[in-house]
């Protein structure tokens, strides 16, 4: 099973859920006693099966914690909203979605985002660059030893693990360059990001994160971001 680093030296299991969009039924909510929110049945079919798959791995997730049955509700910016005692991450692409959970210290609570991207093409390749990186950033990813297809997507999903991981106490959207990357180690298969925005008050700039990432496929990466943020004033 494929587990993710935490911030405590520890590792959380993965839990991966295969779909297939255009065959989804959607009385697969109802067998799995997954709540169907109103936005999403009123959504087309992709939708739901992403939702669908998400919520079944978040479920799954949940499971060791006696909370398998749990609803994992939808906030305001559509974050999924955690049982007390937990926190966890969703996310999902064309045909696969994963959920990792694990239990929330009380004294000072941790963060936990992923994300799966699949690579992408030569078509996107330019715009998506552009977009989650610099022209500095650019530079160093093109000395990686993978192409700049693999490069560039393994950084928009580090910098979406981030988000996801810090959007809990930050509490609005911020954009790629609120963090910047500065190395790689390949052998470790770890990006370290730097804060250059103050954020929040617990997530200053400065703050230096370390990204895991591996391949769910030849085609498909993983990136998951774990840490304490300083302690709430």
């Amino acid at each position: 099973m494929t587990a993710i680093p935490l911030w405590n030296g520890s590792q959380a299991p993965l839990q991966l859920v295969a779909f297939d969009a255009p065959a989804f039924d959607p009385s697969s909510f109802d067998r799995h006693r997954i709540v169907c929110p109103p936005a999403i049945s009123r959504s087309v079919r992709k939708r739901q099966a992403e939702f669908f798959a998400g919520r079944l791995a978040a479920q799954r997730a949940l499971a060791p914690f006696g909370l398998a049955h749990h609803e994992v509700g939808i906030g305001a910016h559509r974050e999924p909203l955690w049982p007390h005692g937990v926190t966890g991450s969703i996310s999902h692409q064309r045909r696969l979605a994963a959920a990792v959970v694990v239990a929330q210290p009380p004294a000072r609570p941790a963060l936990i985002g992923i994300d799966i991207e699949a690579v992408i093409d030569d078509g996107a390749l330019a715009a998506v660059a552009t977009t989650v990186a610099s022209a500095d950033e650019l530079v160093r990813m093109r000395l990686w030893p993978m192409t700049i297809n693999t490069a560039v997507s393994l950084v928009f999903s580090a910098k979406e693990s981030f988000f996801k991981a810090s959007f809990a106490l930050v509490g609005h959207y911020f954009d790629f360059d609120a963090v910047t990357l500065t190395e790689i180690d390949t052998s470790q298969r770890c990006l370290t990001l730097v804060v250059r925005q103050a954020l929040c008050a617990r997530i200053p700039p400065r703050t230096v994160v370390t990204v895991h990432y591996f391949y769910l496929a030849d085609d498909i990466l993983c990136t998951s971001c774990s840490w304490q943020p300083l302690p709430a004033p």
